[in-house]
């Protein structure tokens, strides 16, 4: 008959079967597990808009499909997204050479206006009229390639914001007596009422002076 001593080690024996069962059985999940985990921090990141390779997996199974499958769909997505900051960066330069292009002959129109105006002798009501309404079409597409440029440099990083104290109540009135005279064309009364003190300001006064204009 056997002894205590045996049932023991046959006891023993089968606990470090189920351990050994187990701890294989945990170290075949983590290896079928390891490559999804994998993937999904792949993908996590690159949702973060950080750069990652995905590796390549031998074999023809689900798994290497999956990865094969999610690597051309990151390739296809950074090609797109290179052809379209490719068409921005052309778009940005075209409209910033359109703008120095069409600088040059508003200027000159606005200075022979000016000329004419100054020396307005020979001009009756009516042409001394149509000179006016002519510079102040100019001046607002002046104003609309001043944006232009701005746009492009926006886009381009390329705006320096200089920063200074401002009134800002100054500042918008100088804006609202610019804009007097176009609004009283269209019989347009602007009021300006402050509600409370207005205090100074730390801003770019070029910029806050498009963005009035623009409103």
């Amino acid at each position: 008959m056997p002894s205590d001593s045996f049932y023991l080690f046959l006891f023993g024996l089968w606990i470090i079967t189920l351990i050994a069962e187990f701890l294989i059985f945990f170290a075949l999940v983590r290896r079928a597990t390891k490559p999804i985990k994998t993937l999904s921090s792949i993908a996590f990141d690159i949702a973060q808009g950080k750069n990652r390779e995905i590796p390549r997996l031998e074999g023809s199974g689900e798994m290497a499909q999956l990865y094969y499958s999610v690597r051309m769909m990151h390739d296809s997505m950074r090609a797109n997204v290179q052809k379209l900051e490719n068409v921005n960066k052309l778009k940005t330069e075209f409209i910033s050479i359109a703008s120095h292009q069409l600088r040059t002959p508003l200027s000159s129109i606005k200075w022979l206006i000016e000329v004419l105006l100054e020396n307005d002798k020979n001009l009756d009501a009516a042409q001394k009229k149509r000179l006016e309404d002519i510079y102040q079409s100019n001046e607002r597409l002046i104003t609309l390639v001043a944006d232009l440029l701005s746009t492009a440099k926006l886009e381009g990083g390329q705006i320096v914001v200089k920063r200074q104290k401002a009134d800002i109540g100054g500042l918008i009135q100088s804006e609202i007596n610019m804009q007097k005279i176009e609004a009283d064309k269209k019989s347009i009364k602007i009021n300006f009422r402050k509600m409370t003190e207005l205090q100074e300001i730390e801003t770019d006064p070029l910029l806050f002076s498009q963005a009035f204009k623009n409103l």
